[in-house]
């Protein structure tokens, strides 16, 4: 019987399951491997350019080709040979991830994906003798099968990569957007459609004047974090314009370049903004409109708003606005409710295995080598930070979620400095936890440990107190909504910080309060006072407890006129 089993076995044919991408990428100009199709473009763009062409399979995400290993490096080598020639230049997704570090450096490049994240190659990369140089892009060439650096400036061939693993339902703004004329240089990411118009008009009109999808309302780009401004230089880099109009504008003339400045759209309340990462000159104080501008790095800089330039624009999928955070409202105690809205942070963080939201942040553990303050530096590039956590159900919640793929050990925002246990990216007391005693000398800074071979319970999760300089193999990220997602409203109450309260400022509405507080790093909850608009952001909340290590650092007030938004 298993002679019998054994030959049928032998003999049969093999059947092999094949996915859509899989049975779409044929034709001599592509080849799949592994779980990606990739697809040689024999056309000579300008790698910012090329970012935006891969669109050969919509739902997936295309980007520029990642070298992870040496057989991925085998088959760019071998299609690049066939379809084209073994001397040809092509493009990779290879770019420097640091601008204030030396491009010569190998280990400041990264693989970049169309949503201006990026992974550190795993794989030893194929550099060229004496290469990194000077230059911040990098093409890959059969010749040797190397990488080398090129210009910004130049042109060459391009590889696309579609990933299995990045697939998404294709959606109607999608497609719509990819069928746009090409002098718009369109670019689907992250939900949202980008377009580039390089006629020239001035702040008042080019607000205006995103019209380019019926049943969609365009404003002129937001730009949040790094991975946004990655994209958004790009698709000006791609247009060959100097400067591009966005989105930001100054409320009032101001003698502080770095206040006061929010996002508008034509039809919505603006919603305040610190991302300004203003370029070394050319910033000047009432000129209240921004644009960013050609050169390494990529910055900002400020515009007159009669000046005319050309503008960048975008779409999204959802028609919302700006400033509103409620979905769904239901009651849950007496003058209390709870609210809960869908942003585009949460959706994809609810869907991306690994990562964890809560607290209006989505939490996620990077791979990165080194000591906390390089943790914190990577986490920024990320367009995060190096984890607060915000609640003390955290810890758990974290390490048992990340405890799933292997023991960690990562870098955390917390650090014993000046006698205080503070979270470091803004300086502010530690307000969470009670039963953390002061670490060890030479052990100020704290990372998340949690053992899978550990027998103690008690022992795992749990914060630990490390050498700053140790270094540790990964880092707790997080990126947080410029609005709420999700909140609970205690009403006639107000909660009263004890340490360095926030001043009172007037706001349009609660979401306006939130807004605000969403630009304060550790920020948890708002008092919100509905009859005159003032708001007072806290770092703490009833969900804290009141006295750590006898000291109060918080007070409940009975107000009628207030009302208490908390975080959850």
């Amino acid at each position: 019987m298993l002679f019998s089993l054994a030959i049928l076995l032998f003999t049969s044919p093999a059947v092999t399951a094949s996915t859509d991408l899989q049975a779409n990428c044929t034709g001599p100009d592509r080849v799949y491997n592994s779980t990606s199709c990739y697809v040689l473009v024999k056309t000579l763009l300008r790698e910012d350019a090329a970012k935006g062409k891969c669109n050969h399979y919509l739902g997936y995400s295309g980007h520029l080709f990642h070298i992870r290993n040496a057989a991925i490096q085998a088959v760019a080598k071998q299609l690049i040979s066939t379809y084209s020639l073994y001397t040809d230049y092509v493009w990779t997704g290879l770019e420097p991830i640091n601008s204030s570090t030396a491009l010569t450096d190998k280990n400041n490049w990264g693989y970049y994906y169309r949503n201006g994240t990026f992974v550190l190659p795993a794989y030893q990369q194929p550099w060229q003798s004496g290469q990194p140089s000077g230059s911040n892009r990098a093409f890959f060439t059969p010749n040797g099968g190397v990488i080398s650096t090129a210009a910004e400036a130049g042109t060459t061939f391009y590889m696309c990569e579609y990933e299995e693993a990045l697939k998404q339902t294709v959606t109607d703004l999608e497609k719509k957007c990819a069928n746009l004329t090409s002098s718009l240089f369109p670019w689907y990411v992250n939900d949202l459609c980008y377009t580039v118009h390089p006629e020239n008009k001035n702040y008042t009109n080019a607000k205006v004047a995103c019209n380019d999808l019926i049943g969609y309302n365009g404003h002129l780009v937001h730009i949040r974090t790094m991975s946004e401004l990655w994209v958004v230089e790009a698709l000006r880099s791609a247009a060959g314009v100097e400067y591009a109009r966005v989105g930001m504008e100054q409320a009032a003339s101001s003698n502080n370049l770095d206040q006061g400045w929010y996002l508008t759209t034509p039809t919505d309340q603006p919603v305040p903004t610190t991302f300004l990462p203003w370029a070394t000159s050319g910033n000047v104080v009432g000129q209240r409109t921004i644009a960013i501008k050609a050169g390494y790095p990529k910055s900002f800089e400020t515009l007159a708003t009669a000046t005319v330039s050309p503008f960048i624009c975008q779409y999204a999928s959802v028609t919302t606005t700006t400033t509103s955070t409620t979905a769904k409202t239901t009651t849950t105690t007496a003058g209390a409710t709870s609210s809960t809205k869908m942003t585009t942070l949460k959706s994809e963080c609810m869907s991306k295995a690994g990562s964890h939201y809560a607290y209006s942040s989505c939490y996620f553990l990077a791979n990165i080598s080194g000591t906390q303050a390089d943790a914190s530096d990577y986490c920024v590039t990320q367009g995060g930070q190096l984890a607060s956590l915000f609640g003390e159900d955290l810890v758990s919640q974290l390490g048992s979620l990340f405890l799933q793929f292997s023991s960690v050990q990562a870098w955390i925002g917390l650090k014993y400095t000046g006698g205080k246990l503070k979270w470091m990216v803004d300086n502010a007391p530690h307000a969470l936890f009670e039963n953390i005693a002061t670490p060890p000398t030479g052990s100020e800074c704290y990372a998340l440990v949690s053992d899978r071979s550990s027998p103690n319970e008690i022992e795992n999760p749990r914060l630990s107190p490390m050498a700053c300089s140790a270094l540790l193999q990964q880092a707790i990220c997080m990126k947080s909504d410029h609005i709420y997602s999700s909140y609970s409203v205690q009403g006639g109450k107000k909660v009263i910080e004890a340490e360095s309260p926030e001043s009172v400022t007037t706001e349009i509405d609660s979401s306006g309060c939130g807004a605000r507080c969403s630009e304060i790093i550790g920020c948890v909850g708002f008092n919100f006072n509905p009859s005159d608009g003032s708001c007072i952001p806290t770092k703490v909340s009833p969900a804290m407890p009141s006295l750590i290590d006898g000291i109060t650092s918080y007070t409940v007030q009975v107000e009628s006129s207030w009302n208490f938004y908390e975080r959850i």
